[in-house]
């Protein structure tokens, strides 16, 4: 029953800003939500100190694609979520719905090979958007899934409509449109500042700038204009990608449920691979055999297998006992299938490595353990490892069977050596954006057909300049950080995942691009940049959280500074617990506080000495 005095307040109602504790609760008997002298706050809270979040001890943690946190009652058991931070599966499924004929109509395309003209394509893709537009108005996440899902497909469906124009930049444009008018109905800016931010920006600001460098060189501006400038918005949209996505995700559950998005996507582009591997079966060279999937490229697809299939290993090591988590293993089997069959030994190599990270963030006698049965397993049983995939490791020395990629290798350090060459003479600004192919004939020993120096360091260097080859490297360190801090302070099973998996994406990545330069394609890079606004997003929380933080008796001060931050405090009765949350916008520190009524006094409160 509300009390009559008023101070009681309603299920979810939000206490205004600014609005401080009664005198009680500056008094040292504080009471939250509850009439004066009725149930004071809790004695003692039981903590977990080692995620430098403050929880209380009736709260549940669940692991895996769980809703999160759940704040249980402790008289009735009941569960309350917190959809603004945890997953919201009724959206999820809202949304899933939506894509379910585009999926469909995607299916049969893929699948049966039907082959329809471009204006039905066009059309096709015109209804959909314009259907997701009008929902969109209500619900801009709509857009999100949409675009998340159709990034890798960019090149094999480029819809062009005109000279630099195509669907994917229209795409980027009607999200990044969608997420600042969400932003402003919020009051609030849509690119609102968030750890690593400021790092992305610059980076994607100094690399785009370098085309100002390239200008300066003599026939460049020619060559820019007829070949090159199509490579240049695409760089580009990389930026406005991030920006859209960085601007549709405005709270946790969004990022959780957009890597949920990008965990889909990731199945469906694998899948899209198995209707060519069946193609290709049984023909008589490694190189007819290789699979390019929705890139036409193997090296492309074999990276993007690499890093995409992480998340997947995260959440399968750390529910592995659980029997749902087996139910992955179909997938896993058609995904190693389809990774082997592109025949990409960065990819190999990347993928190994980028699994090692995870099973490391799992532990250390776990790793040992696995790592030992693995080692006595290819021991004992050779065969288990399949002989293409030997034939391939094997092409890389001089006694290969297939001369031609052998050269292929020998061209790399040929490149190699050209790109050190250009770094050398401009350090500082490169030699401008997509130099190397105009300028590669200068200084290469021997004749070379490949435009790329076939490494993203040497890329970055001798055409941006050390500097912004130092931010590229800053912003994958600060990534490596964020994943790590996730992963050890978050209480949400889903949000370490997430965390564990960055964590090994970027050594992953890092070793895919020192044999290429695949950070330049947006069906590529899309998902990376859309992981990093999730990661950017789930830090928030984390940020400047003290692990040895202790709430043996709350300081008021923290509590006030709750209140002024709208946090929420839900209640349904006396003996149920009330849940106040803040967000500190400020120093983006959040503090979750479980309170728990009580019928003893508790005595003044004060600070923790390991505060």
């Amino acid at each position: 029953m509300r009390s009559t005095d008023g101070l009681r307040p309603k299920i979810g109602r939000v206490i205004e800003s600014g609005k401080p504790l009664g005198a009680q609760a500056r008094g040292g008997s504080a009471q939250i939500g509850s009439p004066a002298a009725e149930a004071p706050l809790p004695q003692a809270v039981t903590e977990t100190r080692a995620k430098g979040v403050l929880r209380s001890a009736n709260i549940e943690t669940t692991y895996g694609l769980g809703s999160g946190i759940k704040h249980k009652s402790e008289r009735q058991g009941e569960v309350e979520i917190d959809t603004e931070n945890d997953i919201d599966w009724d959206k999820v499924a809202s949304i899933g719905k939506f894509l379910i004929l585009p999926a469909l109509f995607a299916i049969v395309i893929i699948v049966l090979g039907v082959k329809l003209p471009r204006v039905a394509l066009y059309g096709i893709a015109a209804i959909i958007g314009v259907a997701a537009m009008i929902r969109a108005q209500k619900d801009p996440e709509i857009l999100l899934a949409l675009m998340i899902i159709y990034i890798p497909f960019a090149h094999l469906y480029a819809i062009s409509l005109a000279p630099l124009v195509n669907g994917t930049n229209i795409f980027i444009l009607l999200c990044l449109f969608s997420g600042i008018t969400a932003a402003s109905r919020r009051r609030e800016s849509a690119f609102k500042y968030r750890p690593g931010f400021n790092l992305t920006v610059a980076w994607f600001l100094f690399s785009s700038l370098s085309i100002l460098t390239l200008l300066r060189t003599p026939g460049a501006l020619s060559y820019t204009l007829s070949e090159e400038l199509s490579q240049y918005t695409g760089w580009l949209s990389q930026f406005g990608f991030y920006l859209a996505v960085y601007s549709l995700v405005s709270n946790r559950g969004q990022a959780k449920r957009a890597m949920i998005y990008i965990m889909f996507g990731t199945i469906i582009v694998v899948m899209h691979g198995v209707s060519e591997a069946i193609d290709k079966v049984g023909l008589n060279s490694i190189e007819k055999q290789r699979l390019g999937g929705v890139f036409e490229q193997p090296n492309d697809l074999g990276g993007f297998i690499a890093y995409t299939f992480i998340p997947f290993i995260a959440l399968f090591i750390f529910n592995m006992g659980k029997m749902k988590a087996w139910l992955l293993t179909p997938y896993f089997l058609i995904t190693l299938k389809i990774l082997i069959t592109t025949f990409s030994r960065g990819a190999y190599v990347a993928f190994a490595i980028g699994g090692f990270f995870v099973v490391w963030m799992r532990g250390k006698a776990f790793m040992f353990g696995w790592g030992f049965c693995a080692l006595i397993l290819v021991a004992l049983f050779p065969q288990v490892l399949p002989n293409s995939v030997l034939d391939r490791i094997n092409q890389t020395s001089r006694d290969s069977k297939v001369e031609r990629l052998d050269k292929s290798s020998e061209h790399r350090f040929v490149m190699w050596d050209a790109a050190i060459d250009m770094t050398l003479e401009n350090p500082i600004t490169g030699k401008g954006f997509k130099a190397f192919p105009f300028l590669k004939a200068q200084y290469t020993r021997i004749p070379v057909e490949e435009s790329d120096p076939h490494s993203m360091y040497f890329y970055i260097s001798s055409q941006m300049g050390i500097p912004t080859l130092l931010l590229y490297l800053g912003l994958m360190a600060h990534l490596v950080w964020m994943g790590l801090m996730i992963f050890k302070r978050s209480h949400d099973g889903f949000e370490r995942v997430i965390g564990a998996s960055m964590f090994a994406i970027v050594p992953c990545l890092g070793l895919i691009n020192v044999f290429g330069s695949r950070m330049v394609g947006m069906s590529f890079v899309g998902y990376f940049y859309a992981m990093v606004v999730i990661v950017q997003m789930l830090y928030v929380p984390y940020k400047n959280t003290k692990t040895s933080t202790r709430l043996g008796a709350a300081d008021v001060k923290e509590l006030e500074l709750a209140s002024t931050q709208s946090a929420v405090a839900r209640k349904k009765g006396l003996g149920k617990a009330v849940t106040i949350r803040n967000i500190n916008e400020i120093e983006e520190e959040a503090l979750e506080v479980e309170l728990v009524e009580v019928e003893k006094p508790v005595p003044r409160i004060g600070r923790s000495q390991d505060s």
